[in-house]
């Protein structure tokens, strides 16, 4: 058995393949050195003994079950049920007891969750075993509780490919969330004031620019665009942002949306103008993007699109790249497009955006004549999506059935 154990069985969901990297790697490391104490400090009893025939292996079938992890021994055996996001099962946990304690009198069984506390199935499955098992025991275990165990190892005396593998678990398990608490840094709290006072003065700065852009471009026949029917054509990567998913709890970019004031913008987000400051990167993007996995944008990108490639060999300064799905406007983009390309519907349905945009380097933004800048790059979009007849048509309509829009707007 190996960590790709899941991708040898084309078990390709998140929780399987988690438990094939973490097990995986645990059963070719030292059995002596890390397994064995692993074993241990999650509650399952192996013995120096029985190092040489202990073994792991995942889904293998025993009966009417099968266990996500098998470990064994010459003596005993010990079956884990991993869950990441899936409820637990008290008809899983009790047929895996049955079933396990047939096999070996030695017989252990483990939850494995991210629950805070013990899940129901467990109390449920101990209830319904009693009768025929007055001692059962199903331990449970919280995903967060592995992270501290697998980090006091790596700190031991063990040989570099263990100590290199285990560090790659443990950055695995923090980019999923599941290290559990090691306490806030007091240089976090004091940094974060010196984070936000540059913060203020840059949205200050970013909102007298907007007001002045804005009027100077209205007078341009470039009209703001009103995103998801707030009071402010403002835009920011923020919405509802989930307790479980920090790193979007911040905005990542400010876009001021706009069109040209012939053009009739049925939905903000399908296609618009923007002038896009990011946090963090030290550049401004002017640009025009559209929704290119579906419906009338999409027809209207592949129909266009040998004009398109023409103008972009004429303007130079445009760069054109396609976002992927699901993914922030302002995270790195995936691909980027250049004349020589072709674009068809099957490459299209894999990103959710066309972004076509001017980069104005931060060096460029210093000093009054920003709003000059700015506002003739956006005029020279404006002309390009023109001169292509990319803009948004007065029937925009847009397949919803074959799109996946995860929006800021």
């Amino acid at each position: 058995m190996s960590l790709f154990e899941a991708e040898v069985r084309r078990r390709t969901g998140e929780e399987d393949l988690l438990t094939s990297k973490v097990f995986g790697s645990l059963s070719i490391l030292d059995r002596k050195a890390v397994l064995l104490p692993f074993l241990r400090s999650i509650g399952f009893n192996f013995t120096e003994n029985e190092i040489p025939s202990l073994k792991i292996e995942l889904w293998n079938i025993y009966g009417n079950v099968e266990p996500d992890v098998i470990i064994e021994s010459s003596q005993r055996l010990a079956f884990i049920e991993v869950k990441l996001d899936s409820p637990s099962s008290r008809e899983q946990l009790e047929k895996e007891y049955r079933q396990g304690s047939k096999i070996k009198k030695q017989f252990s069984l483990l939850l494995l969750t991210k629950d805070s506390r013990i899940p129901q199935a467990v109390i449920e499955a101990k209830e319904a075993l009693i009768k025929d098992f007055p001692k059962a025991e199903i331990n449970w275990m919280r995903w967060q509780q592995i992270y501290p165990i697998l980090q006091d190892i790596n700190k031991g005396a063990i040989d570099q490919v263990s100590h290199s593998l285990l560090s790659e678990i443990l950055r695995l398990l923090e980019s999923k969330s599941l290290r559990g608490t090691t306490g806030i840094r007091v240089e976090w709290l004091a940094n974060s004031v010196q984070s936000q006072e540059s913060l203020s003065l840059l949205c200050e700065e970013i909102a007298i620019i907007a007001q002045e852009l804005t009027s100077r471009a209205v007078a341009e026949g470039i009209d703001p665009v009103t995103p998801g029917g707030s009071s402010s054509n403002l835009d920011r990567d923020g919405r509802g942002s989930s307790l479980w998913e920090p790193s979007n709890w911040f905005t990542k970019y400010l876009e001021l949306a706009y069109k040209d004031s012939n053009w009739v913008v049925t939905q903000f987000y399908h296609r618009h103008l923007y002038v896009r400051f990011y946090l963090g990167r030290e550049e401004v993007d002017i640009g025009f993007i559209i929704i290119c996995n579906s419906g009338n944008a999409q027809r209207d990108i592949l129909d266009k699109q040998h004009l398109l490639f023409k103008k972009l060999n004429q303007h130079k300064g445009v760069e054109m790249v396609l976002i992927p799905l699901n993914t922030w406007k302002s995270t790195e983009e995936v691909k980027v497009v250049d004349s020589s390309s072709t674009l068809d519907a099957e490459m299209l349905r894999k990103f959710q955006w066309l972004d076509l945009k001017y980069k104005l380097p931060a060096k460029e933004l210093q000093g009054p004549k920003v709003i000059d800048k700015l506002l003739n790059l956006l005029l020279d979009m404006r002309n390009f999506i023109n001169e292509i007849e990319l803009y948004p048509k007065q029937s925009e309509d847009v397949d919803t059935q074959n799109q996946s829009i995860t929006v800021d707007e």
